[in-house]
């Protein structure tokens, strides 16, 4: 196995990645930070931690600057030994009720019961906000 490339990584290095061969390097100043390069040359940043035995590569993201991403990483890391799992909030959030779900909800539980024109109110939100906004995490 291929020892980790790892050293203090700088902004340029981010700026100047070429298309090659996928590599990561790794970030000698903050734990667990490393960049993932693509063959293609895209960049990514990411924090690597473990969680019952397992590595989980939880991603940052490309257009973030280095300072902020060890400043990220450094909450993150503070998380992992708090004993909480970033990756598995991060999949919370997402799977959090949108807002079709809370208007199909709000028909349901109250509309359909509470008010007469409720078919109308439940089609114009159908027509013209589910759309647009079905979609969107209701916040």
């Amino acid at each position: 196995m291929k020892a980790k490339e790892k050293r203090v990584l700088r902004e340029l290095d981010l700026r100047r990645r070429k298309p090659g061969k996928a590599r990561s390097v790794w970030d000698a100043r903050q734990p667990g930070l490393v960049v993932r390069v693509r063959p293609s040359g895209h960049a990514a940043l990411a924090f690597v931690y473990n969680r019952g035995g397992k590595t989980i590569w939880f991603t940052i993201g490309g257009g973030v600057l280095l300072a902020d991403a060890r400043l990220i990483a450094a909450k993150l890391r503070l998380a992992v030994v708090e004993g909480r799992d970033p990756a598995a909030e991060r999949r919370a959030a997402r799977d959090a009720e949108t807002f079709g779900a809370l208007a199909e909800r709000y028909v349901e539980e109250w509309s359909r019961r509470r008010n007469r024109s409720w078919e109308q109110a439940d089609y114009l939100v159908r027509a013209h906000l589910l759309p647009r906004w079905g979609g969107r995490v209701a916040r």
